[in-house]
């Protein structure tokens, strides 16, 4: 795959048209070419249900409502966790959008700083506590 150029200018006054998928190939992924093969599915495949869930609009035109109603259309038939990782993974793909400051030097300043959505909240499995037989049954049969 060749390199994309980045378009940020049209010439007629305004940004051109850029989306997630083409700041994710251009600017993130050169950096991420010795990363494990699971670590570029897990973009691709957050890049593909960002796409499918946003009708994939110009990163000009991302902003907290857009990323809350992301969030939501996730949510059927998925985990906290699993909505919460797709989040997190999408999240340095919007961060090289927002404006270039101190904290943020590969900003590109595409879109506004805007408030990122709290991860949604879990409830931790009860931790199973074992019986003094099952303790010893695992001991014995560790062969200690």
């Amino acid at each position: 795959m060749g390199a994309i150029r980045l378009r940020l200018w049209d010439g007629a006054g305004a940004a051109s048209p850029i989306t997630l998928r083409e700041i994710y190939e251009s600017h993130l992924l050169p950096g991420l070419r010795q990363r494990p093969h699971a670590t570029l599915q897990g973009y691709r495949d957050a890049l593909s249900h960002w796409e499918h869930l946003t009708g994939n609009p110009p990163v000009q035109q991302i902003d907290s409502d857009l990323m809350l109603r992301f969030q939501q259309a996730l949510i059927p038939g998925r985990s906290p966790h699993t909505v919460n990782k797709i989040l997190r993974t999408i999240h340095p793909l919007i961060v090289r959008t927002w404006p270039r400051e101190m904290r943020n030097l590969s900003g590109l300043g595409l879109c506004e700083l805007f408030a990122w959505p709290r991860a949604l909240t879990t409830q931790d499995a009860e931790p199973r506590i074992f019986s003094e037989g099952e303790v010893n049954a695992l001991y014995e049969a560790a062969e200690v």
